[in-house]
Protein backbone atom coordinates (compact mmCIF):
# COMPACT_ATOMS: atom_id res chain seq x y z
CA UNK A 1 0.00 0.00 0.00
CA UNK A 2 1.31 3.51 -0.64
CA UNK A 3 4.12 1.80 -3.13
CA UNK A 4 3.50 3.63 -7.00
CA UNK A 5 4.03 1.45 -10.10
CA UNK A 6 6.21 2.78 -12.90
CA UNK A 7 2.89 2.79 -15.16
CA UNK A 8 1.60 5.05 -12.85
CA UNK A 9 4.66 7.49 -12.86
CA UNK A 10 4.23 7.24 -16.72
CA UNK A 11 0.84 7.71 -17.16
CA UNK A 12 0.88 10.92 -14.49
CA UNK A 13 3.65 12.35 -16.99
CA UNK A 14 1.56 11.66 -19.94
CA UNK A 15 -1.28 13.42 -18.31
CA UNK A 16 1.27 16.47 -17.31
CA UNK A 17 2.26 16.63 -21.04
CA UNK A 18 -1.03 16.81 -22.56
CA UNK A 19 -2.17 19.06 -19.88
CA UNK A 20 1.13 21.41 -21.41
CA UNK A 21 0.80 21.23 -24.48
CA UNK A 22 -3.09 22.43 -24.35
CA UNK A 23 -1.95 25.52 -22.63
CA UNK A 24 -1.50 28.51 -25.29
CA UNK A 25 1.68 30.35 -24.59
CA UNK A 26 0.88 33.77 -23.25
CA UNK A 27 1.93 36.80 -24.87
CA UNK A 28 4.00 39.57 -23.69
CA UNK A 29 2.28 42.79 -22.79
CA UNK A 30 2.48 45.35 -25.04
CA UNK A 31 4.92 48.22 -23.55
CA UNK A 32 3.48 51.42 -22.57
CA UNK A 33 6.00 55.18 -23.56
CA UNK A 34 6.73 55.10 -19.82
CA UNK A 35 8.51 51.87 -20.07
CA UNK A 36 10.20 52.28 -23.44
CA UNK A 37 11.41 55.69 -22.29
CA UNK A 38 13.31 54.17 -19.15
CA UNK A 39 15.03 51.06 -21.44
CA UNK A 40 16.41 54.05 -23.17
CA UNK A 41 18.14 57.09 -20.93
CA UNK A 42 18.47 60.16 -22.19
CA UNK A 43 15.12 60.31 -24.13
CA UNK A 44 12.11 62.17 -23.24
CA UNK A 45 8.73 61.57 -24.38
CA UNK A 46 4.92 62.52 -24.21
CA UNK A 47 2.22 61.32 -26.01
CA UNK A 48 -0.57 63.80 -27.52
CA UNK A 49 -3.82 62.04 -26.54
CA UNK A 50 -6.02 64.77 -28.83
CA UNK A 51 -3.46 64.78 -32.12
CA UNK A 52 -2.77 61.10 -31.23
CA UNK A 53 1.13 61.50 -32.01
CA UNK A 54 4.30 61.02 -29.74
CA UNK A 55 6.91 64.03 -29.02
CA UNK A 56 10.71 62.04 -28.58
CA UNK A 57 13.38 64.30 -27.35
CA UNK A 58 17.24 63.69 -26.90
CA UNK A 59 20.20 62.19 -28.33
CA UNK A 60 19.67 60.75 -32.23
CA UNK A 61 20.27 57.13 -31.35
CA UNK A 62 18.07 56.82 -28.74
CA UNK A 63 15.14 58.76 -30.44
CA UNK A 64 15.93 56.13 -33.21
CA UNK A 65 15.92 53.46 -31.02
CA UNK A 66 12.19 54.61 -28.88
CA UNK A 67 10.51 55.56 -32.45
CA UNK A 68 11.72 51.61 -33.67
CA UNK A 69 9.89 50.07 -29.88
CA UNK A 70 6.92 52.39 -30.43
CA UNK A 71 6.33 51.28 -34.35
CA UNK A 72 6.97 47.42 -33.21
CA UNK A 73 4.33 47.98 -30.19
CA UNK A 74 1.86 50.11 -32.50
CA UNK A 75 2.09 46.62 -34.91
CA UNK A 76 1.59 44.35 -32.24
CA UNK A 77 -1.33 46.19 -31.09
CA UNK A 78 -2.78 46.38 -34.36
CA UNK A 79 -2.43 42.36 -34.16
CA UNK A 80 -4.29 42.23 -30.88
CA UNK A 81 -7.41 44.47 -31.77
CA UNK A 82 -9.82 44.55 -34.23
CA UNK A 83 -13.06 46.67 -34.78
CA UNK A 84 -15.93 45.85 -36.82
CA UNK A 85 -18.73 48.46 -38.08
CA UNK A 86 -22.41 47.31 -37.91
CA UNK A 87 -25.78 48.77 -38.21
CA UNK A 88 -27.40 50.14 -34.82
CA UNK A 89 -30.24 47.65 -34.88
CA UNK A 90 -27.80 44.55 -35.19
CA UNK A 91 -27.17 45.36 -31.41
CA UNK A 92 -29.69 43.88 -29.72
CA UNK A 93 -29.33 40.82 -31.63
CA UNK A 94 -25.47 40.90 -31.42
CA UNK A 95 -25.60 41.04 -27.69
CA UNK A 96 -28.27 38.59 -26.99
CA UNK A 97 -30.57 38.48 -23.92
CA UNK A 98 -28.42 39.67 -21.05
CA UNK A 99 -25.15 39.70 -23.38
CA UNK A 100 -25.60 35.90 -23.90
CA UNK A 101 -23.99 35.95 -27.26
CA UNK A 102 -21.08 38.01 -26.76
CA UNK A 103 -20.58 35.65 -23.12
CA UNK A 104 -20.38 32.83 -25.95
CA UNK A 105 -18.74 34.07 -28.47
CA UNK A 106 -15.70 35.19 -25.63
CA UNK A 107 -15.80 32.06 -24.19
CA UNK A 108 -15.41 30.60 -27.69
CA UNK A 109 -12.59 32.76 -28.79
CA UNK A 110 -10.63 33.80 -25.35
CA UNK A 111 -11.38 37.52 -26.68
CA UNK A 112 -13.31 40.50 -24.79
CA UNK A 113 -15.89 41.90 -26.81
CA UNK A 114 -17.27 45.53 -26.64
CA UNK A 115 -20.07 47.38 -28.18
CA UNK A 116 -19.51 51.21 -28.42
CA UNK A 117 -20.49 54.01 -29.88
CA UNK A 118 -24.44 52.88 -30.30
CA UNK A 119 -26.13 54.84 -32.39
CA UNK A 120 -29.58 54.90 -34.21
CA UNK A 121 -27.65 54.37 -37.30
CA UNK A 122 -24.50 52.65 -36.43
CA UNK A 123 -22.38 50.95 -33.94
CA UNK A 124 -18.26 49.81 -32.90
CA UNK A 125 -18.09 46.25 -31.83
CA UNK A 126 -13.93 46.36 -30.88
CA UNK A 127 -12.34 42.53 -30.12
CA UNK A 128 -8.98 42.42 -27.64
CA UNK A 129 -7.19 39.51 -27.24
CA UNK A 130 -3.85 38.01 -26.80
CA UNK A 131 -2.65 37.14 -30.05
CA UNK A 132 -3.67 37.90 -33.74
CA UNK A 133 -5.30 34.91 -34.32
CA UNK A 134 -7.86 34.75 -31.76
CA UNK A 135 -8.81 38.21 -32.70
CA UNK A 136 -8.61 37.26 -36.13
CA UNK A 137 -11.16 34.13 -35.30
CA UNK A 138 -13.04 36.16 -33.13
CA UNK A 139 -13.80 38.71 -35.47
CA UNK A 140 -14.40 36.27 -37.76
CA UNK A 141 -17.40 34.49 -36.01
CA UNK A 142 -19.29 38.17 -35.52
CA UNK A 143 -18.73 39.59 -39.12
CA UNK A 144 -20.44 35.89 -39.83
CA UNK A 145 -23.17 36.33 -37.52
CA UNK A 146 -24.01 39.73 -38.81
CA UNK A 147 -23.89 38.44 -41.98
CA UNK A 148 -26.98 36.36 -40.77
CA UNK A 149 -29.06 39.08 -39.79
CA UNK A 150 -29.13 40.44 -43.01
CA UNK A 151 -29.80 44.42 -44.13
CA UNK A 152 -32.26 47.28 -43.22
CA UNK A 153 -34.18 49.99 -44.92
CA UNK A 154 -36.16 52.95 -43.68
CA UNK A 155 -38.07 54.40 -45.94
CA UNK A 156 -39.68 57.86 -45.33
CA UNK A 157 -43.58 58.29 -45.58
CA UNK A 158 -46.66 60.02 -44.98
CA UNK A 159 -49.35 59.43 -42.69
CA UNK A 160 -51.55 58.21 -46.15
CA UNK A 161 -48.55 56.12 -46.88
CA UNK A 162 -48.43 54.57 -43.71
CA UNK A 163 -51.98 53.59 -43.88
CA UNK A 164 -51.64 52.33 -47.76
CA UNK A 165 -48.63 50.00 -46.25
CA UNK A 166 -51.04 48.55 -43.53
CA UNK A 167 -53.79 47.93 -45.26
CA UNK A 168 -57.20 47.11 -43.82
CA UNK A 169 -56.74 44.97 -40.73
CA UNK A 170 -53.45 44.95 -41.86
CA UNK A 171 -53.82 42.89 -44.68
CA UNK A 172 -51.03 44.41 -47.46
CA UNK A 173 -48.38 44.78 -44.84
CA UNK A 174 -49.00 40.74 -43.63
CA UNK A 175 -49.33 39.95 -47.54
CA UNK A 176 -46.11 41.94 -48.36
CA UNK A 177 -44.04 39.82 -45.53
CA UNK A 178 -45.27 36.74 -46.25
CA UNK A 179 -44.94 37.23 -50.36
CA UNK A 180 -41.23 38.78 -49.81
CA UNK A 181 -39.96 37.14 -46.55
CA UNK A 182 -38.84 40.41 -45.23
CA UNK A 183 -39.63 41.92 -41.82
CA UNK A 184 -41.59 45.33 -42.31
CA UNK A 185 -42.25 47.98 -39.80
CA UNK A 186 -44.22 50.85 -39.73
CA UNK A 187 -43.82 54.09 -37.30
CA UNK A 188 -46.59 56.53 -37.80
CA UNK A 189 -45.05 58.70 -35.18
CA UNK A 190 -41.88 59.02 -37.02
CA UNK A 191 -43.46 58.94 -40.66
CA UNK A 192 -40.89 55.85 -41.47
CA UNK A 193 -41.08 52.50 -42.75
CA UNK A 194 -38.53 49.99 -41.59
CA UNK A 195 -37.26 46.79 -43.63
CA UNK A 196 -35.37 44.16 -42.44
CA UNK A 197 -34.24 40.57 -44.06
CA UNK A 198 -31.68 39.16 -46.62
CA UNK A 199 -30.58 41.70 -49.21
CA UNK A 200 -33.12 40.40 -51.87
CA UNK A 201 -36.04 40.19 -49.46
CA UNK A 202 -35.19 44.00 -48.61
CA UNK A 203 -34.97 45.14 -52.35
CA UNK A 204 -38.27 42.97 -53.12
CA UNK A 205 -40.46 44.52 -50.21
CA UNK A 206 -39.27 47.57 -50.81
CA UNK A 207 -39.95 47.75 -54.33
CA UNK A 208 -43.63 46.86 -53.56
CA UNK A 209 -44.02 49.45 -51.00
CA UNK A 210 -42.60 52.12 -53.78
CA UNK A 211 -45.35 51.15 -55.94
CA UNK A 212 -48.10 51.26 -52.91
CA UNK A 213 -46.64 54.60 -52.00
CA UNK A 214 -46.80 56.15 -56.00
CA UNK A 215 -50.29 55.08 -56.37
CA UNK A 216 -51.14 56.59 -52.63
CA UNK A 217 -49.37 60.01 -53.95
CA UNK A 218 -52.28 62.33 -54.80
CA UNK A 219 -53.86 61.79 -51.77
CA UNK A 220 -50.80 61.62 -49.71
CA UNK A 221 -50.23 65.32 -51.14
CA UNK A 222 -53.51 66.53 -50.88
CA UNK A 223 -53.21 65.68 -46.74
CA UNK A 224 -50.09 67.46 -46.90
CA UNK A 225 -50.96 70.80 -48.36
CA UNK A 226 -53.91 70.63 -46.17
CA UNK A 227 -51.86 70.55 -43.06
CA UNK A 228 -49.65 72.89 -44.13
CA UNK A 229 -52.37 75.82 -44.62
CA UNK A 230 -54.07 74.94 -41.00
CA UNK A 231 -50.62 75.56 -39.73
CA UNK A 232 -49.95 78.68 -41.41
CA UNK A 233 -54.10 79.88 -40.63
CA UNK A 234 -53.11 78.71 -36.68
CA UNK A 235 -49.82 80.34 -36.93
CA UNK A 236 -51.38 83.46 -38.01
CA UNK A 237 -54.07 83.48 -35.53
CA UNK A 238 -51.15 83.11 -32.61
CA UNK A 239 -49.67 86.42 -34.11
CA UNK A 240 -52.18 88.14 -34.15
CA UNK A 241 -53.05 87.63 -30.66
CA UNK A 242 -49.51 88.16 -29.67
CA UNK A 243 -49.38 91.20 -30.88
CA UNK A 244 -52.60 92.62 -29.58
CA UNK A 245 -50.98 91.24 -25.69
CA UNK A 246 -47.70 92.92 -26.72
CA UNK A 247 -49.42 96.14 -27.72
CA UNK A 248 -51.44 96.49 -24.15
CA UNK A 249 -48.68 95.68 -21.94
CA UNK A 250 -46.26 98.00 -23.87
CA UNK A 251 -49.49 100.80 -23.12
CA UNK A 252 -49.21 99.76 -19.84
CA UNK A 253 -45.93 99.88 -19.47
CA UNK A 254 -45.80 103.77 -20.71
CA UNK A 255 -48.58 104.65 -18.27
CA UNK A 256 -46.51 102.61 -15.30
CA UNK A 257 -43.41 105.50 -16.84
CA UNK A 258 -45.39 108.29 -17.23
CA UNK A 259 -46.78 107.64 -14.01
CA UNK A 260 -43.42 107.32 -12.29
CA UNK A 261 -42.23 110.61 -13.85
CA UNK A 262 -44.78 112.58 -12.49
CA UNK A 263 -43.98 111.45 -8.93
Amino acid sequence: DGEVSPADVAAAAGQAEDTSAEEAPKEAPIPTLKQLLAANEGVGGVVNTRGSYVSLWGEPEGIAAVRSAIDSAAATYAERNAEVAIQGWMVPALVGSRGSNIQKLEAESGTRIRVSERGTTRALVTVTGNSKAAVQASKAAIEAFVETLGVQEALPISNDGAGAIIGKGGSTIQRLQTETGASIDVDRRSGTCTIRGKRGEVESAKAQIEAILAEAGASSAASQIISCHQRVRGLYRSVMYLSRVCSRSAESDLRRSRYTQNL
